[in-house]
């Protein structure tokens, strides 16, 4: 009876300590991967600002609606 208690202690405590190796490479990785910083290029935008598309952004205003005179993004039905 003792030898089986023995036994049972150690499996146990190796599949606790096995569980624990498991649970820290697993947190390690993931945290590892959260954190990874990525360099990005931003790439500057070409907006052209003259009459002609600002008269075409005011017809896309008028045209589609979506949105109050006051642009308080509520519907208009």
């Amino acid at each position: 009876m003792r030898k089986l208690l023995k036994w049972t202690g150690i499996s146990v405590g190796a599949l606790v300590g096995l569980l624990l190796i498991f649970y820290l490479v697993t947190y390690l990785s993931t945290n590892h991967r959260i954190h990874k910083q990525y360099t990005v290029q931003v790439k500057p935008l070409d907006i052209p600002v003259d009459a002609a598309m600002l008269a075409y952004g005011s017809h896309l205003f008028v045209v589609k609606g979506c949105c109050a005179l006051s642009l308080s993004e509520k519907p208009v039905v």
